[in-house]
């Protein structure tokens, strides 16, 4: 806040000269966007504190795509693995992508189909697809058309064009 306040007083200072107040109020602008996102990153971590998946979820969202926060993987993992293991279907789903990756955790296949197993069992459509694609390739579990297309179907049941394209050249 005390930051603000000076930023304030130098554009009082600079309204003679408007080049001074350019750099001032772009100052301001990025002090206010600042400070929006450590307010929005505190109602977060408060949420956090009472156990909130979704605030979880948020903060793995935010870490994975730097979005208020230097971006760093491993503490997305961190985030997403709480809200994953209440049952939160998304995390579960960007857990299973993180591991699939190798992003900010070891890359591995068979705990990618874990984590997109839980999400897609709560029907979530991207997981179903990927679970798909899991067994299709024979990635983290033996290779099995059959299941591959038992997830694609449910996938494409819900709408998804990349499992109706997969079970299409499947069955063909």
């Amino acid at each position: 806040m005390q930051k603000l306040f000076k930023i304030l007083k130098d554009l009082e200072k600079s309204r003679n000269n408007p080049l001074e107040t350019k750099k001032v109020l772009a100052s301001l602008e990025k002090e206010v966007e600042r400070m929006k996102n450590e307010t929005a990153i505190n109602c977060v971590l408060l949420d956090d504190e009472q156990g909130y998946a979704g605030a979880q979820y948020n903060l793995g969202d935010m870490y994975r795509y730097g979005l208020g926060v230097p971006q760093n993987y491993k503490t997305a993992a961190k985030w997403y693995t709480l809200a994953a293991e209440q049952g939160f279907a998304v995390a579960q789903y960007n857990l299973g992508a993180m591991y699939a990756n190798g992003y900010g955790v070891p890359q591995n296949d068979k705990t990618a189909v874990k984590w997109y197993t839980l999400s897609a069992e709560q029907g979530l459509a991207n997981a179903q697809n990927m679970l798909g694609w899991m067994y299709q390739n024979g990635d983290g579990v033996p290779q099995n058309y059959k299941t591959a297309v038992k997830w694609y179907t449910l996938a494409a049941e819900q709408g998804h064009v990349g499992a109706q394209s997969q079970v299409e050249k499947l069955l063909n």
